[in-house]
């Protein structure tokens, strides 16, 4: 059986909420380099996180600075009481959620 290459267990909304969990300030460029994406990509997850009211985006200079909201809800009916700042916790003990 010929193996399947090319997917991972997580989606590229959520690679990208947790990158700038980590690194709040990072540009879409260096996102989208950490993450193997095109800047294109990345600038469309942000604006469906922004929508889906997952984080918000502030404008600081020629640049952005990006915040998280760990209160937010996960957009699935079967996730209900799980937040971003839960789902963050469990991946990375670095990311502040609160």
């Amino acid at each position: 059986m010929r193996r399947r290459i090319g997917w991972t267990v997580f989606s590229t909304h959520g690679l990208v909420l947790l990158h700038v969990a980590r690194n709040p300030g990072a540009p879409v460029r260096e996102i989208a380099v950490d993450l193997g994406l095109s800047p294109r990509q990345v600038n469309k997850v942000l604006n469906d996180l922004e929508e889906g009211r997952m984080l918000t985006r502030t404008r600081v200079g020629r640049g952005n600075r990006y915040a998280v909201d760990p209160s937010a809800g996960l957009r699935r009916a079967h996730l209900a009481g799980i937040t971003v700042g839960d789902l963050l916790g469990l991946f990375d003990r670095r990311v502040q959620t609160s």
